[in-house]
């Protein structure tokens, strides 16, 4: 599971992998020759012959990068990979909401001291104390640190408060705090990262076009899908697909769910939309007796060739 082809100094949920590691990776599935199409793996699971050894590539979330440098990369090694790609921000020129509160809290060079805002109707009051104002030292600490671990600034224990928060708020509340943080962090208003925004249509449509590759379903506005009423679950599957389909015009027919959350209401929703199977961000091999709706993946960092070698043998040891 890849996310984002890019160089960045600053990478707290370690999705971003260089372009010189992710040909390194290509490089090495090419030399293993054991990287299949996504539609292989799920023929060969429905008929119970699922070929131990096999790997498939997948790219969430439909960053810009994976049509500019990923795309260009697997087709020069003939690599197939699947794109799950959410559709309410193809082509806006616009940041995700968790890169676009990354940008105001971590990187924003002068913030005001005291942060009072709502957040599900209670009041979020919180003191930055010493570091309204970006430091060297305190930027070189944002560097190295991965959101797995403790927060070491309280900067960044801000940013997970708000991340876990907004996680699982509605869109349009998650589209009011991001406004709120903007005109609260005094900043000028920032165009958006060009390597933070998503692929567009027509990149989607070149990549969909090339038959190493395959576009399948993410919803419409990326949301923990457990978190939302029946019905709303069931509108962000359905929009998602058809946004795909009337674009592409094709049936779109796997689906990855947003942050890897699923209930078994989510499952039963996938599963009657038209899809034939849903991957999560468990890290799990699959095999014969896997759930074509709970199918493991395993994230995939921003090791040097060597490692990423030595990590997939490991990860066939969960078979």
């Amino acid at each position: 599971m890849y996310h984002s082809i890019k160089n960045t100094d600053y990478d707290p949920w370690q999705l971003a992998v260089s372009p010189l590691h992710f040909e390194q990776h290509l490089q090495v599935l090419k030399q293993s020759g054991r990287v299949v199409p996504y539609n292989t793996l799920i023929e060969q699971l429905k008929s119970k012959n699922v070929k131990r050894g096999s790997i498939v590539l997948t790219f969430d979330d439909g960053y810009r990068d994976n049509y500019t440098l990923a795309k260009p990369l697997l087709e020069h090694y003939g690599i197939p990979a699947t794109f799950f790609i959410p559709t309410d921000k193809l082509g806006s020129e616009q940041e995700f909401w968790w890169d676009e509160l990354e940008r105001i809290i971590i990187h924003t060079i002068k913030l005001p001291r005291l942060l009072s805002i709502r957040l599900a109707g209670e009041l979020l009051e919180y003191d930055l104390q010493e570091e309204e104002e970006l430091t060297p030292t305190i930027r070189h600490q944002h560097q190295s640190w991965a959101a797995s671990s403790t927060a070491p600034t309280r900067r960044t224990a801000l940013f997970m408060l708000l991340w876990k928060a907004l996680k699982y708020a509605p869109h349009e509340e998650i589209k009011s705090t991001i406004n709120s943080l903007n005109l609260w962090s005094l900043s000028p208003a920032e165009k958006a990262r060009q390597e933070y925004t998503t692929i567009t249509v027509p990149g989607m449509l070149q990549l969909a076009s090339n038959g190493l590759f395959q576009i399948g379903g993410h919803t419409a506005t990326h949301p923990s899908l457990p978190s939302l009423p029946i019905e709303e679950q069931i509108m962000e599957v359905i929009q998602g697909k058809q946004t795909l389909e009337r674009e592409l015009k094709t049936v779109i027919e796997h689906f990855a769910y947003p942050y890897g959350d699923f209930s078994p209401d989510t499952k039963y929703i996938v599963s009657n939309s038209g899809f034939q199977s849903g991957v999560s961000t468990r890290h799990q091999t699959v095999n014969n007796n896997s759930d074509l709706f709970e199918l493991g993946r395993f994230q995939v960092k921003d090791w040097q060739g060597a490692i990423f070698k030595k990590t997939i043998k490991n990860w066939f040891r969960y078979y």
